[in-house]
């Protein structure tokens, strides 16, 4: 675990590194800041989010 945890603290590093020397309009690489109620919006609810769900009903 203890390997785990330092590896994503390296990824972590890299990607605050790749945002400060980027020139441009910077992509988030998750939810961008403020977005979270437009992104909830979009997915919960949707049929893109019950089809997991739904197949592994169908499946057992």
């Amino acid at each position: 675990m203890r390997s785990v945890t330092h590896l994503a603290y390296h990824v972590g590093q890299m990607a605050i590194i790749a945002r400060m020397v980027h020139q441009g309009e910077w992509q988030w690489l998750t939810i961008a800041p403020g977005a979270s109620e437009q992104h909830n919006k979009t997915t919960w609810g949707s049929a893109a989010s019950r089809r997991i769900a739904s197949e592994r009903e169908d499946s057992q």
